[in-house]
């Protein structure tokens, strides 16, 4: 059984970050955890399971470190002695790396965004940095920093699929382009539905259906039913099952991604393993799946380019095998029992 363990995380939608926690819970044998949040929502996956097991869930305050004062003495006083891990799921903050410094215990840190974006964190709390932090999932573009992390392990978020699985794709007379994700500014989904009506105007064969839900879906159903968009665009809002996931992939051509950061998206890991190529933005870790998915597409920096790039890239998709991914190279990396392995390893060996 591995230790007890205190996990940093937003619980607040059925995302990749909860469900990452949830695959760590579900799958993994810990003797304690706390869960420590600033947002909880008891709709979401996660939040129902935690009710279920009876896993403590502390509330923090989102804007004030001294109201959180009190809770993380206490759980310092009480770790203070014993082997254990923190596992933070969120950005770095004084509250997170002060729990650490306090608990004077390794931190495994699941950092997200892009290389510049990860950096400043680091930098910002520079002197807390020690050879025992672990950074999970990010990028770095500042060696100083990297050196002074001794051991570097870059591994994706926990999927619910376990292993590549080609979907034979409904056949269609159309391009079926496909989000799956949260609707937010990060994302960039309003603007993937500007750029969706640019593609109209020289593409009549496409569509667009987006998967998901979020806080701007109001704003997306307005701009689609005023520009009369809705022949072209469906939105299906957010699936619940693998199968109901597979089942939309079957009906999905290309899966899009256009958000402004990212670590290692997955969203794009499943597409993946349902065989679904993908245009995204060129941010985080997302490169290394072109090794699996060789004939998917990373945008240029400059957005001025996108259109044409996807545009091109929809006329040369003929829905052959060219466009598939690499399975065993995909198993090898990603099936969920070798994740699980290796986090287990990174647990084992670091508490």
């Amino acid at each position: 059984m591995l230790k007890k363990i205190i996990i940093i995380c937003p619980i607040n939608t059925n995302g990749g970050i909860e469900t990452h926690v949830f695959n760590l819970l579900n799958n993994m044998s810990f003797s304690e955890v706390i869960i420590l949040t600033k947002y909880y929502n008891v709709e979401t996956k996660l939040a129902k399971y935690l009710l279920e097991k009876n896993i403590k869930v502390k509330l923090l305050a989102k804007d004030s470190f001294f109201k959180n004062l009190n809770i993380y003495m206490s759980l310092g006083l009480r770790f203070l002695f014993k082997r254990n891990l923190v596992f933070y799921s969120t950005e770095l903050s004084y509250q997170t790396i002060f729990l650490d410094f306090l608990l004077r215990k390794k931190g495994i840190f699941n950092l997200v965004g892009n290389p510049k974006d990860i950096t400043q964190q680091l930098l910002r709390y520079t002197s807390f940095i020690k050879n025992n932090k672990i950074i999970i999932e990010g990028s770095l573009d500042n060696q100083k920093i990297a050196q002074k992390i001794k051991k570097l392990n870059v591994l994706p978020h926990i999927s619910n699929i376990i292993a590549f699985e080609k979907v034979e794709k409904i056949k269609s007379n159309q391009i079926r382009l496909g989000y799956f994700g949260w609707f937010h500014s990060n994302k960039r989904v309003y603007e993937l539905i500007i750029l969706f009506e640019e593609l109209l105007k020289t593409l009549n064969n496409i569509t667009l259906t987006l998967n998901g839900e979020g806080p701007e879906f109001e704003k997306i159903q307005s701009y689609i039913n005023v520009k009369k968009l809705n022949k072209y665009i469906t939105i299906k809002g957010k699936w619940y099952t693998i199968q109901e996931l597979r089942d939309r992939h079957a009906q999905t051509d290309i899966c899009i991604l256009l958000s402004k950061s990212e670590g290692l998206p997955l969203t794009l890991i499943e597409a993946c393993a349902f065989n679904t190529p993908f245009i995204s933005t060129n941010i985080g870790y997302i490169k290394n799946l072109l090794s699996y998915s060789k004939f998917s597409l990373l945008l240029n920096i400059r957005e001025e380019f996108w259109l044409n790039e996807i545009k091109n890239y929809v006329i040369s998709y003929n829905n052959n095998e060219t466009f598939s991914t690499n399975e065993l190279q995909f198993n090898n990396a990603y099936s969920k029992e070798i994740l699980l392995n290796s986090y287990s390893d990174l647990f084992y060996n670091h508490t």
